[in-house]
This record gives structure tokens, C-alpha cells and sequence, in this order.
């Protein structure tokens, strides 16, 4: 079984996704004794000894003083060539997902990427984490995915589009992805994406590519 990836504040650790498949877990954190209880595990609270996992009912007092609900996603990545697992929040699963689908939308592998993590400690201790899409693999080094709006069609051109039209044509300009796609491709990714008709989706790609 792979290692599990420790990730520390304030560290960035950049790794790619085996797979875009997650696993669910969940785990009670012992204030006490600065543990984690795992799922399988069982604890005494006010309604009597309960199993740990996400049914779990606890009273306000026992989630301020005793245990912390701890809800996990687990990913094999690799990192630095060493699969391992990343088991992370349901917020950073979001934002990770979330990269996936726009990887998926412009015809994509999301597992072809590399990706970005780190967490930091906000205000009130509050653990923040961090995901980014970095870039494909075997692109150039500095060569990033966010959409480079100096690429981005005219102004002219810009104030006939709607805001979603422009999104997907920026993206299917800026994102080594879509970099390779021929006219038709681009054509299906605006009709399924941008809920556009064939004739809108052709005419934009005529104007812009």
C-alpha cells in the first residue's frame, strides 16, 4: 500500500492524479489525545459508544471539546516519480475536481497534468488549503494553464460574445489542451459546453480561429 503524503503548511507539493477516481473516508480527531479516530473505531460520548464514521451524532459541546469531524478524500498521485495517497478535505476535493472537468471539457485527460497543493493556517487557526492546475506534462517548464488573456479575442469581437461564449473561445485559445483541436472540435466543445447552436458555435470559430 503507498505512503501517505504528509502535506505540511506552508509547503507546496506538486503531484499528478493516477486516476480522477476518490475515495471517501472520515475520521473523529481526539482533542485530548491529539489523535485521529478512524473509521472501524468506537468512542464513548453522551448517547453511549458510537462506531466512528460520518453518521456519527455528537452533541455541540462533545464537537468543541472532545472530537472534530474530519472528512477526507483519498487520491493516488504520484510525487516525484512515488505513487502515494493524498487524502485531503472536501473543500480542496471541490476546487481539484473542479480543474478535472475543465481539463475534461476541452477534451482533456486530467490525468496527463500536473497539479499544485499546499494549506496554510488563516485567521482563527483555520486551515486553508490551496489547488491549482500547473501544467501538461512534457509542456515546457514555465508553461502555465490559466487562461492567457493575451490571446483573448478583440475587444470588437469581444463585446458580441456573452460571458460564457468568451470563456470557452479564451480557453480554447490559452489551454494547451485545446491546443491541437480542429475546427470541429472546437465547434462541439462551445454546442456542448456554452449551450450554443451548431451555426452560433461555427460562426464564433470562424471569427476567432
Amino acid at each position: 500500500m503507498p505512503d501517505y503524503l504528509k502535506i505540511q503548511n506552508d509547503i507546496t507539493y506538486i503531484f499528478r492524479p493516477t486516476t480522477t477516481n476518490s475515495k471517501e473516508t472520515f475520521a473523529l480527531w481526539d482533542v485530548k489525545g491529539k489523535n485521529f479516530i478512524r473509521e472501524g473505531g468506537k468512542v464513548s460520548t453522551e448517547k453511549g459508544e458510537q462506531d466512528v464514521n460520518k453518521y456519527i451524532k455528537l452533541s455541540d459541546l462533545e464537537k468543541k471539546e472532545k472530537y472534530g469531524r474530519s472528512p477526507k478524500f483519498e487520491f493516488i498521485v504520484e510525487v516525484d516519480g512515488t505513487e502515494m495517497i493524498m487524502s485531503i478535505p472536501p473543500g480542496a476535493t471541490g476546487e481539484l475536481e473542479k480543474q478535472f472537468d475543465t481539463i475534461r471539457n476541452l477534451k482533456g485527460d486530467p490525468t496527463k497534468y500536473l497539479y499544485s497543493i499546499s494549506r496554510a493556517r488563516g485567521a482563527n487557526k483555520i486551515i486553508k488549503y490551496e489547488v491549482k492546475l500547473e501544467k501538461k506534462i512534457d509542456d515546457v517548464e514555465d508553461e502555465k494553464l490559466d487562461i492567457d488573456l493575451s490571446v483573448s479575442p478583440s475587444d470588437s469581437e469581444m463585446d458580441k460574445m456573452t460571458e460564457t461564449e468568451l470563456k470557452y473561445i479564451t480557453a480554447l485559445k490559452s489551454n494547451p489542451a485545446a491546443k491541437d483541436f480542429t475546427n470541429a472540435e472546437r465547434m462541439s466543445v462551445l454546442v456542448e459546453n456554452a449551450k450554443i447552436t451548431k451555426e452560433r458555435a461555427e460562426e464564433l470559430v470562424a471569427k476567432n480561429f
